[in-house]
């Protein structure tokens, strides 16, 4: 297992954009599903579903409470739905595991927990993604799922996580404090034991391969530390894998294009105005500096 850390680099994005065929269609850049959001945070779902587009993926499909759907179509229009059933606290329901077991093989990738709330229904929801052979980015409520019953962690294998320090913490047991200490040998450790792709976030970014690779990105933007701009970063992430890029590669590119997007918002707006939905403005520029 390696032991040294790697910087994160506009060439790491570069590996990440895969070329586009010129004779391509909308079923050639890949299918992503994002089963997130929730009544109490539809904008969970604008935000992963628009940066998602905004990075080149061909369909989106959003799994989601029927009710958010005219408010999220509106800030998403270019986004598809499958109307859920809500529970009575305005989660999904369980009930709609065979519609999102369904959308999961429709996807080429598939991008659970933003939003989503950590119920028991949303449980039923997270096994049906586990239950499929699609690559898959876990956020958010997903991972609050997984660090309450730790033993789901054996049904994540080839996943990309992409937990906060507190989230991290609680997949652990680790404290925010020991996890600053010894951030690069704890995100090690964990993607190699349970054999995925951990994208650490906070103010510098550390994202470990299930092989042991380490990336650093020293970002540095408190305009990103609002909330909303995990769920931007996760959708750049799942556009990148439902494209076909490989899992750490995927994870390591899209760490670099959301910290780009987030230093131009940053420039024109400051970090105190600046918001989510701006860093995603800015994605196709970032994008252009990768390609330039």
């Amino acid at each position: 297992m390696k032991n040294e850390i790697a910087r994160l680099t506009r060439g790491c994005a570069h590996e990440g954009l895969l070329p586009r065929d010129e004779h391509g269609n909308k079923g050639s850049f890949g299918r992503l599903l994002c089963v997130c959001g929730s009544v109490a945070m539809p904008g969970a779902a604008v935000l992963c579903a628009s940066a998602a587009l905004r990075c080149g993926v061909g369909l989106v499909r959003v799994a989601l409470p029927r009710e958010c759907i005219a408010g999220v179509v509106q800030r998403a229009p270019e986004a598809m739905f499958a109307p859920l059933l809500p529970n009575e606290d305005g989660a999904s329901a369980a009930c709609n595991a065979p519609l999102v077991s369904e959308g999961c093989a429709w996807a080429s990738a598939v991008l659970c927990g933003c939003g989503l709330s950590a119920c028991g229904d949303t449980r039923t929801l997270l096994l049906a993604v586990l239950d499929n052979e699609r690559p898959i980015v876990l956020d958010a409520d997903a991972l609050n799922l997984l660090a309450r019953e730790p033993e789901l962690l054996t049904c994540v294998r080839g996943a990309i996580l992409t937990p906060h320090l507190g989230e991290f913490a609680r997949l652990t047991g680790l404290s925010v404090t020991q996890i600053r200490q010894s951030r690069a040998q704890a995100a090690q450790s964990f993607a190699v034991r349970h054999g995925v792709t951990l994208v650490l976030k906070d103010s510098d970014t550390v994202v470990a391969s299930p092989e042991g690779e380490l990336w650093l990105y020293e970002g540095r933007n408190s305009g990103l530390a609002k909330g909303g701009s995990g769920d931007v970063l996760a959708g750049v992430i799942a556009s990148l894998l439902a494209q076909g890029v490989p899992g750490a590669r995927a994870a390591a590119a899209g760490v670099w294009l959301h910290g780009a997007a987030g230093r131009i918002a940053c420039d024109k707006l400051g970090e105190h105005g600046m918001l989510p939905h701006d860093v995603i403005e800015a994605l196709p520029q970032a994008i252009l500096e990768v390609l330039a």
